[in-house]
């Protein structure tokens, strides 16, 4: 009776390690595409960082030459709209 249970007892524990076998496969597969979306979302985030600031430098330049405009000696005065 003992060498049956010994039998059954090994039959589960190698059942058991095929199992945990799939699920360290299956964490690696997860980590590795985790991983590769947080790169993307990395680069997502450095390329919007990058078009703001390229955007804030041009909004400067633009309030900067209106503002050369707007005080200009000849330039005509929009304060009075009548």
């Amino acid at each position: 009776m003992s060498a049956n249970y010994d039998i059954l007892m090994l039959e589960l524990v190698r059942r058991l390690g095929a199992k945990v076998d799939v699920l360290a496969g299956e964490l690696r597969d997860l980590q590795h595409r985790l991983t590769r979306a947080e790169h993307r979302l990395a680069a997502s985030a450095a390329a919007e960082a990058v078009h703001h600031a390229v955007t804030t430098v041009r909004l400067d330049r633009l309030e900067a030459r209106l503002d050369r405009i707007e005080h200009r000696p000849n330039a005509p005065d929009h304060s009075d709209p009548v």
